[in-house]
């Protein structure tokens, strides 16, 4: 299985649309990706950043332009802050290229893609091993299984209605 992870707050407009969009802030000329890693572990680099100066979540990709005005949430502040830890799992057999392909293929400046390699690595992550991704929307019907982060680990999530009423927090 290879993993999206997300939180809670974005699960309502992705059960809506029907689709895992790409990276919707990127910069011109880069084109967005759906990243995907076949970690079965929480990914770090999903952890949201609080930017003080505008009171916003951000990814970790996002960090280079405003690196002075970011605080890093931990994994446990970002469930709290942004309605729970989720991923979605796709099959190996669901088109994705592997991470330096991808990153190639996206267009994005080199110093971008080495400071997310340098970030992922140093947050114990091992991109070039387990991160795929696509440039496309991945439709419903490819995804084999959506998980919710408990105190027991991963379990199968399915309150479809929960995510519809939107109770799972704030998107970010």
């Amino acid at each position: 299985m290879r993993w999206h992870y997300t939180v809670g707050g974005a699960l309502k407009s992705i059960y809506t649309d029907g689709f895992i969009y790409p990276e919707q802030f990127v910069p011109t000329g880069v084109r967005p990706i759906v990243w995907f890693t076949s970690s079965p572990v929480w990914e770090e680099t999903a952890n949201k950043q609080l930017c003080d100066a505008r009171l916003t979540i951000r990814t970790i990709t996002q960090l280079e332009n405003h690196a002075d005005e970011i605080r890093p949430l931990t994994r446990d502040e970002t469930a709290a802050v942004c309605g729970g830890l989720f991923r979605f799992g796709v099959g190996h057999d669901f088109p994705l290229h592997p991470f330096n392909r991808i990153l190639r293929l996206s267009k994005e400046q080199p110093r971008t893609g080495r400071l997310l390699l340098e970030t992922a690595l140093a947050m114990g992550s091992n991109p070039t091993r387990d991160w795929w991704g696509t440039f496309h929307p991945v439709p419903r019907e490819h995804w084999k299984a959506l998980e919710h982060f408990t105190p027991e680990g991963w379990q199968s999530f399915t309150d479809v209605e929960k995510i519809m009423r939107g109770e799972l927090g704030a998107a970010p």
